[in-house]
């Protein structure tokens, strides 16, 4: 019996991958990690410094959606205030190197009390639009915009100098249902260089 068992358990280990194999198809997909940094004035004649970062893909071949978020960094006793948004980028190259950019950006944000929520955050929604120039080396991408930051009915409605580094990057999806057969058999994996696969 046991010797049953255990013939059955090693014709699975040879046959499986092979069957999981013809099954597997992982989704290579680009996208773009994204830092930026700017100094808002505040209506109160304060200042605030806000780094962002944010993950973009691609819609098309000038269109990408993205997800991020702001933080302060060392500018002004803000510690606690955070931003999160959504984020419609456009850019288009006009010459081998260089490419224009310009996108808007919608989310909500508030700070570490009360008062500080009302004073920065206003009613907590934020609009962000931008636009300038950017140049592109082997493997990032630097440029500098003039952007607009405003949170609705609170101190923070600026115009200021946004700069930025993009650095591009992919992951991998498949199927959820193959989640088992690749952790069981992770060998299937080395073929494909790159990052882990994210299961959807």
């Amino acid at each position: 019996m046991t010797l049953c068992i255990s013939a059955a358990q090693s014709a699975f280990a040879e046959t499986a991958p092979v069957a999981a194999t013809s099954e597997v198809q992982l989704r290579e997909r680009s996208s773009t990690l994204v830092f930026d940094s700017q100094m808002l004035k505040l209506s109160n004649g304060g200042s605030l410094d806000l780094l962002g970062y944010h993950l973009m893909t691609p819609v098309n071949s000038w269109l990408s959606v993205g997800l991020g978020s702001y933080a302060p960094v060392s500018q002004g006793n803000y510690g606690g205030f955070m931003a999160f948004g959504g984020l419609l980028h456009a850019q288009r190259d006009i010459s081998d190197r260089m490419f224009v950019t310009g996108g808007i950006s919608f989310g909500g944000g508030g700070g570490s009390s009360i008062a500080q929520s009302v004073e920065l955050s206003g009613t907590g929604g934020f609009a962000k639009a931008y636009t300038g120039l950017g140049y592109r080396f082997k493997n990032f991408s630097v440029g500098a915009n003039i952007s607009h930051f405003k949170f609705f009915k609170s101190a923070i409605d600026s115009s200021q100098l946004n700069v930025f580094l993009q650095l591009p990057t992919s992951f991998r999806t498949a199927p959820h249902s193959l989640q088992g057969i690749l952790s069981a058999y992770p060998n299937l994996l080395e073929p494909i260089k790159g990052p882990k696969a994210w299961f959807l």
